[in-house]
């Protein structure tokens, strides 16, 4: 009985541990999942909703397709269709030999690759090595303390004077990140690599190599295409400029490689065949504190079911994610030059927040729910006046400048900024 007590003891000690640990973890993440998923479908912070959406009207006489299966069982493109361009966003691109391999061919044959991702599968990574001595390697911008990153482009036609900048959030606060960039050797006169984009001052970042009849395009730092940034417009400005250098033609967004697929590294000739688990079971000590670990989650399995009480479940709140929907399809609007629908949306976002937060229901931002508005937010009636003259000069044109949708929406931050929270 000692030593079943000991076990239950353990057995408890370890779940309270794990309960304590993951409301540590989440105790102000709450809202959002900051995960770097990158998926088509994710419209957390660090998905790629915004991203797929940009690019299903990218091109829009051309077809847009999510791949979710192995090139070797689906196919890329038939190049007899036209050229075709293939894309990946993601931390790491997993993929093995033989899949690397179609892509590299489907390549060659004059397609184009545009690749966003910290991290390479072993047969693309060496095809970035050719005609120098210096292989590709990693390195953080100096230190892994930098939140903040600028980035800039090296052609005249897309640099801009200030370069465009970045950072990584987590939750409620700006956060530690590496920032990845290549080996400034790579790029030394007679290599076939060609640096397109930099960090800071120099530190290549965007590159593209010919091969074959096609081009491969790679850039090291896929946050920048996150939903968190394409939702600012200086940042959705610098992706676009990174997309022109496609060429017109079908899209295919790979969600296949995003994620480890099981068997995905048996008998295709790259590693040894053998799954995780044979490789514990092949190592005495790791195949008996797996052993262990069974026996403990038994023992617990056991016990605990004699008095399991049911779960009461918990209901969640509604989050009411309409004005974040909103803004999100403002600033799609925004890169596609709809600046007349995009000024509508934004008085439409503006009036709600007014109803919501300070319960004045108007339909327009007439006289009276002006003062009322001034008198709640602590706001110059001069400045909402100014939101309205705005609105009503603007929405009458058909068409609109960029830096006179900026100059409206300057308007309704600086409101946003200035009232009472």
């Amino acid at each position: 009985m000692k030593g079943k007590g000991l076990i239950i003891t353990f057995v408890i000690t370890l779940v309270i541990g794990l309960i304590i640990y993951f409301v540590y973890l989440n105790r102000n993440n709450n809202k959002f999942d900051w995960s770097e998923s990158y998926k088509a479908s994710d419209i957390e912070p660090y998905g790629g909703y915004i991203f797929s959406n940009l690019l299903d009207d990218y091109f829009p006489k051309h077809e847009f397709n999510i791949n979710k299966k192995s090139y070797l069982k689906t196919g890329l493109p038939d190049i007899k269709k036209g050229p075709s361009n293939f894309i990946f966003l993601g931390q790491v691109m997993y993929l093995n030999n033989r899949n690397s391999d179609s892509l590299i061919h489907w390549i060659e044959k004059g397609n184009t690759a545009l690749i966003i991702a910290t991290e390479l599968p072993e047969k693309i990574d060496s095809i970035f090595k050719f005609n120098t001595f210096y292989p590709l390697e990693w390195n953080h911008r100096f230190d892994i303390n930098d939140s903040n990153i600028t980035s800039n482009f090296y052609s005249s036609s897309l640099k801009r004077t200030e370069s465009y900048n970045f950072h990584y959030q987590n939750a409620d606060k700006k956060a530690e990140h590496y920032w990845k960039h290549l080996n400034g050797n790579q790029f030394e006169t007679g290599s076939n690599l060609e640096a397109l984009g930099f960090l800071e001052t120099g530190y290549v970042n965007f590159c593209s190599l010919k091969l074959g009849k096609g081009r491969i395009f790679y850039h090291t730092n896929p946050l920048f295409f996150s939903n968190y940034h394409l939702i600012h417009a200086d940042r959705a400005e610098y992706v676009a400029k990174v997309l022109s250098y496609l060429p017109e033609g079908d899209i295919v967004l790979d969600q296949y490689a995003l994620s480890w697929q099981k068997n995905q590294y048996q008998n295709n000739g790259s590693g040894t065949g053998k799954s995780p688990l044979s490789f514990i079971l092949n190592n005495e000590a790791l195949r008996w504190a797996w052993y262990t670990f069974i026996l403990l989650l038994l023992s617990y399995l056991l016990i605990g079911i004699k008095r399991q009480q049911k779960a009461i479940k918990v209901i969640e709140p509604l989050n009411n994610s309409s004005l974040e929907f909103v803004n999100t399809i403002g600033r799609l609007q925004f890169l596609q030059k709809n600046h007349p629908s995009l000024i509508r949306h934004q008085m439409r976002y503006l009036l709600l927040y007014i109803r919501e937060k300070y319960r004045i229901y108007a339909t327009e931002l007439n006289e009276d729910a002006i003062t009322q508005l001034s008198i709640k937010s602590g706001v110059n009636k001069e400045d909402i006046q100014a939101i309205k003259n705005k609105y009503d000069l603007l929405i009458n044109y058909v068409e609109l400048e960029d830096n006179q949708a900026i100059e409206f929406y300057k308007l309704i931050s600086k409101f946003l900024n200035t009232s009472k929270k």
